[in-house]
């Protein structure tokens, strides 16, 4: 009766196992607390044999870990809601390890990329090898700030996508801080196109008037 009948059969399996062998070690049941609640518990035993080899007794400890898995399973459930929002970001999201290679990348960042396959790039040096030699420059230049000053790094730069598309990207470079030490870089890149020819477009509109 002490235990929930989840962990019934569970029991009845792995006890006559743990009699034989001799010990159990990070077993867990769930179990009826005195108080009537159900408690998550991990169970470390041992037996006692007689002079025959027959059970004579069991040692048992059993720790209360109800408040331990409910921590975990609130992490879980707030990375899984981290993650949805990362993938129905706008922007594109991306960690740089401090060799700066990439480590992460959001959907937003394969599909403005024109990238199907994470393994094309994950693991691989940022910025990528089809990205122009002057946006290479510029992005390696403000990482290498970014991890000397410890300070974010704001850049805005034209390049390419795999399919060879032009793309103007704003990119604002973070240091991630962690024991007072640099742990990684993020990314979040933002796609201007359509700004930055809008601006072109308004320039020349512009010079136009003033030669006229």
């Amino acid at each position: 009766e002490f235990l929930h009948p989840d962990s019934k059969h569970l029991f009845e399996i792995n006890f006559p196992i743990f009699k034989k062998r001799g010990y159990s070690h990070n077993t867990q049941f769930i179990m009826k607390h005195k108080n009537g609640n159900f408690i998550e518990v991990i169970f470390e035993g041992c037996v006692e044999y007689k002079k025959d080899g027959s059970f004579k007794q069991s040692y048992c400890i059993f720790n209360d870990i109800t408040e331990q898995n409910l921590t975990a399973k609130k992490i879980d459930a707030l990375e899984i809601r981290t993650q949805a929002l990362l993938d129905h970001s706008p922007l594109c999201h991306k960690v740089v390890d401090l060799d700066f290679n990439l480590q992460y990348m959001n959907k937003t960042g394969f599909k403005m990329l024109h990238i199907n396959n994470v393994n094309e790039v994950y693991g691989k040096p940022f910025p990528f090898s089809f990205f122009t030699d002057d946006f290479k420059k510029e992005m390696l230049n403000a990482m290498e700030e970014v991890k000397k000053t410890l300070n974010s790094v704001y850049l805005e730069s034209s390049s390419i996508t795999k399919k060879g598309i032009e793309l103007w990207i704003a990119s604002t470079i973070v240091p991630v801080i962690s024991n007072n030490k640099i742990d990684y870089l993020t990314i979040v890149s933002d796609n201007i196109t359509q700004r930055k020819k809008d601006e072109i477009n308004r320039e020349k509109l512009e010079n136009k008037l003033i030669q006229a």
